[in-house]
Order: structure tokens, then C-alpha cells, then sequence
């Protein structure tokens, strides 16, 4: 809807002029010098690799260089392949093929190759300019936030640590006022091979289409964390990500499986000093409709999503509706103009105060718009306790609000920022399964760490690979042997599985590069 509206009349409403505090440059030099910290060299497939990545020597044929890779299993918008130095990425696809722009994503220190039609771009990327606030949650994601040199408008960027990289200077705006979108010409002046946007082809250099709003599905959505995962050798980082996605996804459908279905409308509206209008949605395929089905919603259909009015057999769609989804900010307002038009006594979401805005976190749709999409079990998870009550799952919810009985901005935003090297503070908590379950044996586990995740999810997590998990683990049962059998039960791994306790930080478990975890199939002998 955000990138519907900026393409329209309504657009000019949400564009501002945005300020930018400058300070000196030894102040920046030192952020800067934060953000990069010393990294030695290392190997891949034996091949030596400089600090950034670049391969030391180029002689002879060099082995396969991207040992774990992605391709997209629910995106349709994009491609790619991989070779042993390059991979060759397509974007701006329909059906993954009919692609309006192909890339070479080539490892430095190699040799890209010719491929007609294809730009080379040597990779890891080191800086990139972003169009849209919803791929900077990506790159956040992914540990690249670093990398964001440029953006279009600092007004509707919801995370703290890219204000904060804005206000220090770090990072600049590039707007061109005739498209609305990133200046490439100057982007291309100052170096910049890549700006992640969503502009309409013909589109020109260093413009790399990144359109996950044209995907149809949830997870295809989300599978856009790989693409961004290519230009910055991140594959695995991202594998781990996706993971702990799907089974929470899959979690939170079976807590709902066997409710009833709630009828709901997913439908915004606003007013301004140019008038009123509605947004409304598309229709399916579309990334709602498979998430309201999982949430076992019947989402109502049947707006014509090219009016901004409303006619009367639309509103007799929204009567209908036991729960209303307002995608858009609810104030005093939008609450003056729907009561002056009859819809308090009309609508039965409104008569049950079953109506949710999309403003929980900080009052405004900034976050709605800037990191949903990359969230998709958070939105599930939303969607579940809106539609079927909070005490299902015990979910916080982060962006539906009960515009009856909260208030603006009673979530708190997605990040704290306390320091500008750590990833995303992601808005996920853990889905609660019956007492019992695999879920509860993972919760009594994390409920003896101090800390907000579960021992199931810091399993999977790089950061916490090592202690405390594994010690608070084997407090817990007096024998290795029973550890393992709870820690393998709460993964659902079988129980030939092994999950040894590590002997110490520097020899437990494989390197974060293997994308694998500590738990290893048991061979009598490890």
C-alpha cells in the first residue's frame, strides 16, 4: 500500500523535506572505524581470502567459492545461479524468468566473466543506496546495515540505528524530486554500484530492482533476505534465519487449526487537507490472503482497489466483517469522519470493538510499512490474536492495534540501538504449543537463561552457539545423557541425535560459515 500510494495523487501526502545534522569529521571517522571492525583473513574450499573477502591469488581454476547456497522456493521475482567465482542473478522477474535485469555478482579478486545483457558487480558489496525503508529491515537482517550509505527520506525509517547513522552523517539522503525515488546519477558519480530500489524498468545504473512487493505470497516475500544475502556473501547467516521463520510460521498454524473461522476486512482509510479516500486491498494471490488463511480467517474480498470511495455494496462487505484490520493510522479524525458517515452502528467490528490499526509501534505506520514484510510469523502472530483472542498464544502483538482499548504506540519500536554493530532486535517471540509439548520443554529450558529467546531458537542463533546455553542446559538434569534427551526432544531432532556438550568456546561446534549447529547424527564414537 505505501509504494501504491507514493506512485499516486495521494503520494505527494506522505513525501517531507528531511533535515540533516552535520558534524565533524573526526566524530564520523571514529563511527565509521566502530562499524569495521579488524577482520583476519580465511579460507575458503582452500583458497585464501584477504580480510574483505577478495581472493589473494588468482591462478589457475579456483574451486567452488560459495560453498552454501540460496534459491528462491516461494519468490517468483527473482533468480539466480550459482559458479565456482560468480553468481549470476536475475531481478525484476515474472515467474523467475522474463527478468528485467541480469547481474554479475563477481568475488573480488577474480575475474568477472562476459555475459551479454549482464552488469558486473563485485561482491561482498561494500556500500549501497536504498529506495525503500521495507529493504533496509532486510539488510539489517542480514548484518549489512553498515553498508547503507544512502537513503531517499529519513522521515519514515522507523529503525533507531539508521537514524542514528543518519544524524552522525553516516549516512546521506539521494532524492530526486522528479521520480520520487534515488538520484542515479549522482549515486553513480559517487561510486555506488548498488541501489536497491523499486522504481519500474527501464531502470539505469546502479539501480538493482528489489520488488518483493510483486510477490504473491508471505514466504515469497521473505525469501527476498537471500536475494539481498547474495550481494554480500551472507548465505548462511540467512539459511538460519529462514529457518527459525518456517517453524514458527508452522507453529502458530496448528494453535489455531481447529477454530473456527473469523470473517475479517483488511482496509484502511484517511483524510487530508486534499480529501478523503480508502485503501483498499487487491485481491488474491496476494501476501494477506495467505496469512489471514493461516491465521483461519475468511478475509472478504470484492473492492475495487483502483477507487479511493466507497460504494454501497463495498460497505455491506465491511459490515459483514467480525473483525476489522485498518491499515492505516487511526486517530480522532479518522474516528470523526466514520462515525459522521454511520459506520459505528452499521459495522459489526465497530459495535464489538473488534477494529485494530496497524499503529502500535510509535503511533505511526512507519514500521508497519519498513519491517512486516521480512517478519511474516510476527504478522501471523498478530493476526492470531486480533482475530482469535490475546491468551492463544500469549503474543504481545506488534502492530495490530485495538483502537477501543490501546493506546498509540504502546509497542515499543523494533530496536533499542545500543550499539550500531549488532544485528536487528527482530520483534519474534517464541510460539507456546500445549503444556507438554516441545515448545514448553524449550520454554522451562530458556526460562533458566537470562535472556528474552528460548534455548530451542538460541540453538540456531550464532550469537548464542556457545555459553551460557549449553552450561545452563546441563545444570538443569544431573546426567549428559538426560541433558541430551531434553535438548534433542525440545528440537524434535531424533534421538540417535547428539547434542554434546562443547569442552570450550574455541572448540565447540563448527564455524559459523558451515550453517550447521552443534547437534550432530550419532555415531557411537563422537
Amino acid at each position: 500500500f505505501f509504494r501504491a500510494a507514493l506512485s499516486s495523487f495521494w503520494g505527494a501526502l506522505f513525501r517531507m523535506a528531511a533535515g540533516r545534522l552535520w558534524l565533524s569529521m573526526c566524530v564520523v571517522l571514529v563511527v565509521v572505524g566502530l562499524l569495521s571492525p579488524a577482520v583476519e583473513g580465511y579460507f575458503i574450499n582452500g583458497v585464501a581470502l584477504d580480510a574483505n573477502g577478495c581472493v589473494l591469488s588468482n591462478s589457475g581454476t579456483l574451486p567452488d567459492l560459495f560453498p552454501v547456497k540460496n534459491y528462491p522456493t516461494y519468490g517468483t521475482t527473482w533468480n539466480v545461479t550459482y559458479h565456482n567465482t560468480y553468481k549470476v542473478v536475475s531481478a525484476g522477474c515474472t515467474n523467475r524468468t522474463n527478468c528485467a535485469q541480469t547481474f554479475v555478482l563477481y568475488q573480488c579478486g577474480t575475474t568477472p566473466p562476459s555475459i551479454s545483457g549482464a552488469t558486473a558487480i563485485q561482491i561482498p558489496v561494500k556500500r549501497v543506496a536504498v529506495g525503500d525503508t521495507p529493504v533496509l529491515t532486510y539488510l539489517e537482517l542480514i548484518g549489512a546495515r553498515a553498508a547503507i550509505g544512502a537513503i531517499t527520506d529519513i522521515s519514515y525509517v522507523s529503525s533507531e540505528c539508521i537514524r542514528r547513522m543518519f544524524f552522525l552523517g553516516m549516512i546521506n539522503i539521494s532524492y530526486d524530486s522528479a521520480t520520487w525515488g534515488l538520484k542515479y546519477a549522482d549515486l553513480a558519480s559517487q561510486g555506488y554500484t548498488v541501489a536497491f530500489t523499486s522504481d519500474s524498468p527501464p531502470v539505469v545504473a546502479p539501480a538493482v530492482l528489489f520488488r518483493e512487493d510483486r510477490e504473491t505470497s508471505s514466504l515469497g516475500i521473505m525469501e527476498y533476505i537471500y536475494f539481498a544475502a547474495l550481494f554480500f556473501n551472507r548465505e548462511v547467516t540467512v539459511q538460519q534465519y529462514v529457518h527459525q521463520i518456517q517453524l514458527r510460521m508452522s507453529c502458530h498454524q496448528t494453535l489455531v487449526a481447529n477454530r473456527p473461522s473469523v470473517n475479517a476486512v483488511f482496509l484502511g482509510y484517511g483524510n487530508s487537507t486534499y480529501g478523503s479516500y480508502w485503501v483498499k486491498p487487491q485481491g488474491c494471490p496476494n501476501y494477506y490472503c495467505d496469512l489471514f488463511s493461516a491465521a483461519k480467517a475468511n478475509l472478504l474480498l470484492g473492492f475495487d482497489f483502483n477507487t479511493n470511495t466507497m460504494s454501497a455494496a463495498e460497505i455491506q462487505i465491511v459490515q459483514q466483517a467480525d473483525v476489522w484490520i485498518f491499515t492505516n493510522v487511526w486517530n480522532a479524525g479518522v474516528k470523526a469522519d466514520l462515525e459522521a458517515m454511520g459506520w459505528p452502528s452499521a459495522t459489526q467490528a465497530w459495535r464489538n470493538n473488534q477494529i485494530y490499526s496497524v499503529d502500535r509501534v510509535d503511533g505511526t505506520i512507519n514500521d508497519w510499512f519498513m519491517s512486516r514484510y521480512a517478519q511474516p510469523d510476527v504478522l501471523l502472530a498478530d493476526l492470531i490474536s486480533a482475530l482469535h483472542g490475546p491468551d492463544i498464544d500469549q503474543h504481545p502483538r506488534v502492530w495490530l492495534r485495538n483502537v477501543f482499548t490501546e493506546l498509540p504506540g504502546s509497542a515499543l519500536p523494533n530496536s533499542s540501538c545500543t550499539n550500531l554493530q549488532m544485528p536487528l532486535v527482530l520483534h519474534d517471540d517464541t510460539c507456546l504449543l500445549a503444556a507438554g509439548s516441545q515448545s514448553s520443554t524449550c520454554q522451562r529450558m530458556g526460562n533458566l537463561i537470562e535472556d528474552s529467546q528460548t534455548l530451542c531458537e538460541m540453538l540456531f542463533d550464532e550469537s548464542y552457539r556457545y555459553e551460557p546455553v549449553w552450561e545452563k542446559a546441563y545444570s538443569l538434569w544431573p546426567t549428559s545423557a538426560e541433558a541430551n534427551n531434553q535438548i534433542t526432544a525440545a528440537l524434535g531432532l531424533p534421538q540417535s541425535t547428539s547434542c554434546l556438550k562443547p569442552t570450550s568456546k574455541a572448540a565447540s561446534g563448527p564455524s559459523p560459515e558451515s550453517g550447521l549447529t552443534l547437534c550432530t547424527p550419532w555415531n557411537g564414537s563422537s
